[in-house]
């Protein structure tokens, strides 16, 4: 999200002419355009704070569109067997590594994900088929040991079984 933000704020930061400087940025615009509704703001007024957040809620706002409208296509081009699986499951959640999908499916973070796959694959068990997962009751103290952000730490703890 980081990066989609930095380009979506720096390719604002490029717009300089009287007709490309005005963006759309839909309910959280300041300016009509040719309408009455005020979905349009002139970027070149805004602090760098202002063109974060506006790039934030734009970029929600197409990653909702694109989860709530067309993700449904997909899954019944998928469902007519009209796309392949690999792509099918790249769409729906960025990957098609099964396990990080399962980990995914029980409401663990993408970045936790990543963490878990990459540094600690030994200590958590993936049931894909049921879309389960189980910690080591090691997992925690190691990665305290190893200073593992705290949010992450207490992530593991909402999903771990007591």
């Amino acid at each position: 999200m980081k990066v989609m933000i930095d380009e979506v704020v720096g390719y604002w930061n490029t717009l300089r002419e009287e007709q490309s400087r005005i963006v759309y940025v839909g309910k959280w615009g300041d300016k009509t355009r040719g309408g009455h509704k005020e979905y349009w703001t002139d970027i070149t007024e805004k602090d760098e704070y202002e063109k974060v957040n506006l790039a934030i809620v734009r970029l929600k706002e197409e990653y909702d569109f694109i989860d709530n409208e067309l993700v449904k296509y997909i899954e019944v081009l998928y469902s007519l067997e009209l796309i392949e699986e690999s792509l099918y499951l790249k769409i729906k959640y960025g990957t098609d590594d099964k396990t990080k999908i399962a980990l995914l499916n029980c409401g663990i973070s993408s970045i936790l994900s990543k963490l878990l796959q990459e540094k600690y694959s030994d200590m958590f068990e993936a049931d894909i088929g049921n879309s389960t997962v189980t910690f080591s009751k090691n997992l925690i103290s190691e990665m305290l040991k190893n200073n593992e952000n705290g949010i992450l730490i207490s992530e593991v703890k909402m999903n771990a079984k007591e």
